[in-house]
């Protein structure tokens, strides 16, 4: 039984058959062998069924930079950097000594800045990391509080302040190619 990989993808293969008693027994899969079930020959009377399970490992994320209001796009360039939480000090908003980029950039003429596609770590649920705006757009402050994204399989969650940050559709952004990108909205307090 083999499935072929499928990128930012983990598969997961289980084998179930019934015996002579109606209980379901598991065939053993071959741990070393990825994802593929290699045990030789197997007899078995009844049903066999096969559930390949496929776990993103990665998901595209993307930041849509705004003023207060939600349609308000700032279009003068925001830079930001992503860190792991794990490599990240919260209580001095800084990065650690031996923390690494995960994504970087300013956002374009239309507010977009697409981060690309951020990790799971391996058997974990989630992977958390901190959005660091480093340069405001002119006339706006800098944030004073942490940003923070959650990437599960399923799904992206963005806090921003007290609060979830909203998610735009990436259908609506010619510049975002990978229409499953999750969208961010990230929003700056005028300074003057």
């Amino acid at each position: 039984i083999t499935e072929d990989s499928y990128t930012d993808f983990d598969t997961d293969i289980t084998a179930v058959y019934v015996d002579r008693n109606d209980n379901a027994q598991p065939i053993t899969l071959d741990p070393d062998r990825d994802n593929k079930l290699s045990t030789g020959t197997i007899e078995v009377e009844g049903d066999v069924t096969i559930t390949y399970t496929n776990k993103r490992n990665k998901q595209p994320v993307a930041i849509y930079k705004t003023g207060l209001g939600e349609f308000e796009t700032i279009t003068t360039g925001a830079s930001f950097v992503v860190y792991k939480a794990s490599e990240f000090n919260d209580d001095t908003q800084s990065a650690n000594d031996e923390a690494s980029v995960v994504a970087q950039g300013t956002t374009n003429e239309n507010g977009i800045l697409i981060l690309g596609k951020l990790p799971i770590e391996s058997g974990e649920e989630f992977t958390e990391y901190r959005l660091v705006e480093t340069t405001a757009p002119a006339g706006y402050d800098l944030p004073d509080y942490l940003m923070k994204i959650f990437v599960y399989p399923d799904k992206v969650i963005g806090m921003q302040a007290t609060g979830n940050m909203l998610i735009k559709d990436a259908e609506e952004y010619s510049d975002i190619t990978d229409k499953s990108t999750t969208v961010l909205r990230v929003w700056n307090n005028p300074g003057v």
